[in-house]
């Protein structure tokens, strides 16, 4: 996916950081959304009185493509950036 579809989709987006090396910039951005569940699922943010969960997904981008999808603060390993390239 390139980031012009992601910035399309995710208009919620907000930028986490970057970070510039050999292998050119990497940007990540988070999506967050919160959804209301009457009875508990595991998710880590659940407020429980409210019955609110909230999911936090990132996004990371080389070259502006998608490389990565995971939890929060999961950056691409040096093997990820290879195989990316």
């Amino acid at each position: 996916m390139s980031f012009d579809q992601f910035q399309s989709l995710f208009l919620q987006r907000i930028s986490r950081g970057a970070n510039k090396g050999d292998f050119e910039t990497l940007i990540a951005y988070e999506v967050a959304y919160a959804y209301y569940s009457f009875a508990a699922t595991g998710a880590d943010r659940r407020n429980d009185f409210t019955g609110t969960e909230r999911v936090v997904t990132w996004f990371f981008f080389l070259n502006d493509q998608l490389i990565k999808v995971g939890e929060e603060d999961s950056w691409p390993s040096e093997a990820d950036l290879k195989a990316a390239r």
